[in-house]
């Protein structure tokens, strides 16, 4: 009689010794799947310039900044960085320079950024012209990886001519962009 009952014990303890090792893999598992996308990291943006031709300013409005997560579908992987409404002036390297925008994105690999544009004024002397836009959205390459608590540091770089924007009053930028982490 002393004997089933030990035996019967033992076959328990298997039993709650299974159970323990499927619930800690079961909180792994889980784990694996939830932390990712709920894991963040900053990322700095940073303005330059590269134009050719001669003004006094060139004001460009953003309103919407965003990185595009590597692997996914075009339509649906924009992250937002930031949607503050800045405005830029891409003759003047100064003011760029203490123009950035910081945001938070989640961890992962990026491959794009893309800039919406609101609005264009061009100065020349004391003539002030606002520009028609050839598109509300830049984008350009670039690969980023976010991690958890790090900056990501991007520099965006617009190229512009004066002397084709003056000959259409059109906005045409091309961008560039760089990361360090």
């Amino acid at each position: 009689m002393w004997r089933p009952m030990l035996q019967a014990v033992g076959d328990d303890d298997r039993v709650n010794s299974k159970r323990i090792v499927a619930a800690i893999l079961l909180v792994i598992v889980a784990a694996m799947i939830i932390y990712p996308p709920l894991s963040t990291g900053d990322v700095s943006i940073e303005f330059t310039s590269k134009g050719s031709g001669s003004a006094n300013h060139l004001y460009v409005t953003i309103s919407l900044i965003e990185l595009h997560e590597a692997g996914v579908n075009n339509s649906t992987g924009w992250n937002r960085v930031s949607n503050a409404t800045v405005t830029l002036d891409l003759v003047d390297s100064n003011s760029l320079a203490h123009a950035g925008v910081k945001g938070t994105v989640h961890t992962g690999h990026y491959d794009a950024i893309s800039i919406a544009v609101n609005s264009a004024t061009l100065v020349i002397g004391s003539n002030e012209t606002a520009l028609a836009l050839s598109t509300e959205l830049y984008a350009t390459n670039i690969p980023l990886i976010v991690k958890t608590q790090s900056m990501s540091a991007v520099t965006v770089e617009f190229s512009f001519d004066i002397r084709e924007i003056t000959s259409t009053n059109t906005l045409s930028l091309v961008l560039k962009a760089f990361s360090s982490t």
